[in-house]
Order: C-alpha cells, then sequence, then structure tokens
C-alpha cells in the first residue's frame, strides 16, 4: 500500500491511493519479514518490533496486509523516537480495517 501526496492539493484535500504490491515489492516484503522473525526468534510482535526497531525498519501484521507507512517512519526516525510501533499498533490495524 502506498500513500501518496499530489503537490497541488492543500493536505486536507488529499485522496488516500492504496496499490496492490507488485512482484519485486512482495519478494522484498517477504525477505525482510523472514529477517525479522530470525533475528527475532519467531516472535514476530509489536512489541518484539519496539526492540528491534533500532536495527531495522520493518513493519507487518498477522493479517495478510502490509503497510508501508513511509511518512510515520520517516517522522519517527528523524525524531530518534523508539517504542512507537507498539503503541501504534491498534490505530495501524483499525486504519487497515476501515480501508479493506
Amino acid at each position: 500500500m502506498r500513500f501518496r501526496r499530489i503537490k497541488s492539493q492543500p493536505e486536507s484535500d488529499v485522496a488516500e491511493q492504496v496499490e496492490p504490491l507488485n512482484e519485486a515489492e512482495s519478494e522484498w516484503v517477504a525477505a525482510n519479514v523472514a529477517e525479522a522473525k530470525r533475528m527475532l526468534d519467531g516472535r514476530l510482535s509489536p512489541e518484539a518490533l519496539d526492540d528491534l526497531w533500532a536495527a531495522l525498519i520493518a513493519v507487518r501484521g498477522r493479517a495478510n496486509f502490509t503497510v508501508f507507512p513511509t511518512n510515520f517512519i520517516a517522522k519517527r526516525y528523524l525524531g530518534r523516537q523508539t517504542n512507537f510501533i507498539s503503541a501504534s499498533y491498534d490505530d495501524l490495524v483499525h486504519t487497515a480495517e476501515s480501508i479493506g
């Protein structure tokens, strides 16, 4: 899923657009999820991802729904914020359910 901002529109008028992953993106996600599971000894959870945050950027839930929250991650990375995945998990799930 990618969210794109149309620069000519004010932020309040921007429509979200959901797109399926292409084959290369799907392969990239699968490889990163497998690596995160390996690094976390199979315990992939929001809390475990918070623990892993200092080393990786990866977000995937239990459902077959992957989120690429580029702006969400970038803001927290620039602010050197940690322990935000677990705190944001319920909001991400709610957003995903309302879209899908």
